[in-house]
């Protein structure tokens, strides 16, 4: 045993982790059993005294995925988590539905990151694409199929090993299982909550919602943010480009709406920002060009509806040999004519 008593020495002794859980009044006696290094106080007691002195500050060392655990038991044991001599004060329901107390937010919008109960978590890039994958194909996908989608190049063997190290290696920096298996297929875990799924969703109904039931999202600017985010900007995969694709022209055509909406409520600056936002991704894109135009024209700023358009014509000009549709030249035409 390193140190003696009355040496400067730290004493290092092993206690178990159910002793360790019973000590901060977690009592988790299923976990699983493990020894653990615990360093004493600076004066270096003797080892007898460590054991029967319960006041003791010790420091334990813990891998973040078992601090992530300990905190779950925390908060899922509640007030009525208390420990007793030789048992455990810990509600059985706990150990029953355990992963319901764990949050688990996967986003892709903007780049990957993943928290679990909003603690940030570093996973190997083959993690994260499996993980990605699997969000993006929100129905059940066949291991093959997925494995042929990320290693194209593969055999059947090493595409098996790939996606078990994979899995393995999300697993253990989370903590917790994010993918569920149905025989030869996956998906992600219940508990996994996805960004894009959510904004996917806000996006459709900002498009399809009738005048009268549209409704403007309560948290201010947070609908043109979240949409002007790209999905996995600094991912160049083949497989994602059709998903990149397709985010880009529902955000698009959303943020067209929110313009729209803006403007015929008199909110001019959200408006500007919505129609920024959707020229900035395609700016091409006439649609949101008019409607930073209209916008332009219903604040009184005429010279910045001309200007604008200007800008435009000679961006497609230049870089395409078009020129804006007559629709648009006509709404520009009514202001130089006054």
């Amino acid at each position: 045993m390193g140190g003696s008593y009355g040496s400067n020495e730290p004493v290092c002794v092993p206690i178990s982790l159910d002793q360790q859980l019973r000590d901060v009044g977690l009592a988790a006696t299923r976990f699983a059993r493990s020894s653990v290094l615990a360093e004493a106080a600076a004066d270096g007691p003797r080892v007898s005294d460590l054991l029967v002195t319960p006041v003791l500050r010790i420091e334990v060392v813990r891998v973040p995925a078992m601090e992530r655990q300990l905190q779950r038991f925390r908060r899922c044991s509640g007030p009525t988590a208390t420990a007793t001599e030789g048992g455990s004060g810990m509600n059985d329901s706990v150990y029953a539905h355990d992963t319901r107390c764990t949050r688990i937010s996967l986003h892709l919008l903007g780049g990957f990151s993943i928290a679990a109960d909003g603690h940030q978590v570093r996973l190997p890039f083959s993690a994260q694409r499996v993980l990605a994958a699997l969000a993006l194909r929100p129905t059940l996908c066949d291991r093959m199929q997925l494995g042929g989608i990320l290693y194209p190049q593969g055999s059947q063997n090493q595409i098996s090993a790939s996606l078990r190290s994979a899995l393995w290696r999300a697993k253990r920096e989370v903590g917790e299982p994010l993918v569920e298996s149905h025989g030869p297929r996956l998906c992600l875990a219940q508990d996994v909550t996805v960004d894009l799924k959510y904004w996917l969703n806000r996006a459709r109904s900002l498009t399809s919602a009738p005048k009268t039931e549209f409704q403007f999202d309560k948290g201010g600017g947070r609908e043109v943010e979240a949409l002007s985010q790209e999905l996995l900007p600094t991912w160049g995969e083949e497989w994602l480009i059709l998903d990149q694709q397709r985010w880009d022209q529902l955000r698009l055509h959303a943020l067209e709406r929110l313009a729209e909406r803006y403007l015929e409520d008199g909110r001019h600056m959200e408006a500007l920002e919505a129609g920024l936002a959707a020229v900035s991704i395609e700016p091409y894109r006439e649609s949101a060009h008019r409607a930073l135009i209209r916008t332009f024209i219903a604040e009184g700023n005429s010279a910045s509806a001309v200007a604008h358009y200007q800008r435009y014509r000679r961006l497609l000009t230049n870089e395409l040999g078009l020129r804006p549709t007559s629709q648009l030249k006509a709404l520009v035409d009514s202001l130089t004519r006054e």
